[in-house]
């Protein structure tokens, strides 16, 4: 999370909401290629790919309104549920 705070912070003159919006979404979509693009990844297993699927199906259409936390707060949500 600290991470994501500086990144954003020390990025300027782009407007962090819409920054935020398009980082969640190619975030989703860099998860979903790594289990469904042409190398995926080979070291997780049956039920990772699922969960993976399953988090950006249930994601991608989200509107976090720009509220970069509360993306994080989903996927730890779904990551110790599922």
């Amino acid at each position: 999370m600290i991470f994501w705070k500086n990144y954003f912070l020390h990025l300027k003159g782009v407007e962090q909401g819409s920054l935020q919006v398009r980082t969640i979404r190619l975030l989703l979509m860099l998860m979903l290629a790594r289990v469904d693009g042409k190398s995926p990844v080979e070291y997780l297993k049956k039920r990772h790919y699922n969960w993976i699927r399953s988090f950006f199906k249930g994601n991608i259409y989200k509107d976090y309104q720009g509220d970069f936390k509360e993306f994080l707060r989903a996927f730890e949500k779904e990551r110790l549920n599922g």
